[in-house]
């Protein structure tokens, strides 16, 4: 008799960089939230080249739970494109997408998949308050009405870096080639506007000096 394939119902995608400091608890707390969800989950690190042995600390994560699949990038690509690779690379029914810095906090996972299932195709979080200090907090301001300008996305929509999307839109976004991809500007095509929605999620202080690019800071 042949074994049971078992669809994954959800897929998290994670970039990293230089966050060799926090890979243990952060998988760790991804692993204790979803398994109250489901047992049918993966997660998925991107390992953006970097320089701090992240890589070796994915690789002993990965050696201790099978849920955990690595994605090695041979040079430095950029947070977009690591989550390109993640997206092409993912199985889930739903996808979630989220910081590699704890500044996301995995507890709040079950709030964008209670929402998903109210029938949106992509769900942000949005944060009750952000953990940034105020130059970060005036610059995402101004980045966050550019960004709502160029891709005419409604002021109610809110965009951050941790978001759940279903399988459909991330095949969406797989098919868009582009070297220089923007996730946002990718998510965007591959949705309709009125599925889009927000739920209000926990912003914590971040945990470790990674790299500063201010779309990270949405």
């Amino acid at each position: 008799m042949k074994d049971e394939i078992i669809s994954i119902q959800y897929s998290i995608i994670i970039p990293v960089y230089n966050s060799k400091k926090t890979l243990d608890e952060l998988a760790n707390r991804i692993l204790a939230v979803m398994k109250t969800i489901t047992e049918n989950f993966e997660i998925i690190f991107v390992d953006d080249c970097s320089p701090d042995k992240s890589w070796e600390k994915l690789k002993e994560l990965r050696s201790h739970n099978k849920k955990i699949k690595l994605i090695h990038l041979l040079r430095n690509f950029g947070q977009h494109n690591a989550l390109v690779c993640g997206l092409n690379y993912c199985s889930g029914d739903y996808v979630i997408m989220m910081d590699d810095d704890l500044q996301n906090p995995p507890e709040e996972i079950p709030k964008l998949i209670q929402k998903i299932t109210e029938g949106y195709w992509v769900v942000y979080g949005k944060y009750n308050q952000k953990m940034h200090d105020p130059s970060e907090n005036f610059l995402s301001k101004i980045f966050h009405k550019f960004i709502h300008s160029v891709l005419d996305i409604p002021d109610h929509i809110y965009i951050s870096n941790f978001v759940i999307c279903k399988s459909e839109v991330a095949k969406n976004i797989s098919r868009i080639k582009s070297a220089y991809p923007f996730i946002t500007a990718l998510i965007i095509k591959s949705a309709p506007m009125n599925e889009i929605t927000n739920v209000e999620v926990e912003h914590d202080l971040r945990k470790l000096a990674s790299r500063i690019i201010i779309s990270q800071n949405m």
